[in-house]
């Protein structure tokens, strides 16, 4: 017997944000409700990167999901405790995987301030200029950092359409993104959300579905 469709999934939708081993350490079984998702006909989903500490883990526990993505990269909660350089040759092995689409989540946090603000912002710029070297999307973490993050992008616009995650600024906010490149904004109300959108195009990565 076939199951209702879960309501809040709209069919050929894409969940563009979730992090599966975070769901599984809350007991929220993240393979399952995936499997559900597909049923209910979402299109893809896309597990975000926090460290890469455990990105082989990540890998391993979804790489029977056919459509269930990856990102590599490094969230602003590693400033400080850890360097771009050290972690740039892993990040680039990461970054070349089949299933890995953009590079993310990366960003500014200033409302639990890891590391100096200094440390946020020469992370972010380092990871935004090798998605731009490697023509991938970024995900875009944004926590009470509207006008920096901004700010970095006046100088350093990500080079392919990307998505801001957890986007809370004001809409006329959204006029001073570098358009037409990041176009795809997403509110962010519960911890797994389907969200309409990313029709899968050509994309320049073989056997990788795009985010635009």
């Amino acid at each position: 017997m076939s199951r209702d469709r879960p309501p809040h999934i709209i069919p050929g939708s894409v969940d563009s944000h979730f992090h599966t081993l975070v769901m599984e350490e809350k007991g929220l079984g993240a393979i399952e409700i995936l499997r559900e998702c597909f049923e209910a006909e979402m299109a893809y989903g896309l597990d975000v990167a926090v460290s890469l500490e455990d990105f082989e883990e990540r890998r391993s526990r979804l790489a029977h999901l056919d459509r269930v993505y990856l990102t590599g990269g490094l969230h602003p909660s590693n400033a400080g405790s850890v360097s771009f350089e050290t972690q740039e040759p892993k990040l680039r092995e990461a970054l070349s995987m089949q299933k890995v689409v953009a590079l993310g989540e990366i960003g500014l946090d200033w409302y639990r301030n890891h590391g100096t603000p200094q440390q946020q912002r020469d992370l972010f710029v380092s990871q935004i200029e090798l998605a731009n070297e490697l023509r991938m999307p970024v995900v875009i973490h944004n926590r009470d950092a509207t006008s920096d993050i901004l700010d970095v992008f006046a100088a350093h616009p990500p080079a392919a359409e990307s998505v801001m995650h957890c986007f809370s600024a004001r809409p006329r906010s959204c006029e001073a993104l570098p358009r037409p490149r990041l176009l795809h904004i997403v509110r962010r109300k519960r911890h797994l959300q389907a969200v309409r959108g990313y029709p899968p195009r050509r994309s320049p990565y073989p056997g990788r579905p795009h985010l635009s």
